[in-house]
């Protein structure tokens, strides 16, 4: 088989983005949920992606309103380990209330100088 170092770059900048919001419905978990819950998500990011490139909170914005949200980005690895990191954050998702937390996988494009 011939190696292929395009696909060996596009797998290698893969990344995962995984967001979370505070609330459990329309209530705001508790300081010490949330620490908990953030710390909870990081983990399975970094055991399922290998590592984290970068986490931030800010507001997140929707049809209910506003809450606190976290977002991380990572590398994703093969289709295995997203499934894992998927059901894990389902199992998260029905621990902490919520209707859900958001993934998204992509390749990463690079952006050079203008010239």
């Amino acid at each position: 088989m011939t190696p292929n170092p395009q696909a060996e770059i596009e797998s290698y900048y893969t990344t995962v983005v995984v967001s979370i919001g505070r609330n459990r419905g329309d209530q705001p978990m508790h300081d010490t949920e949330w620490a908990i819950f953030r710390s909870l998500v990081s983990d399975d990011v970094v055991h399922h992606a290998g590592q984290v490139f970068f986490a931030g909170e800010g507001r997140g914005y929707g049809e209910w309103g506003t809450e606190d949200a976290f977002t991380l980005v990572g590398g994703a690895t093969d289709r295995g380990a997203r499934a894992n990191l998927e059901h894990d954050l389902g199992l998260l998702a029905k621990s902490f209330g919520q209707e859900a937390i958001a993934v998204t996988y992509g390749n990463a494009q690079f952006v050079g100088p203008a010239t």
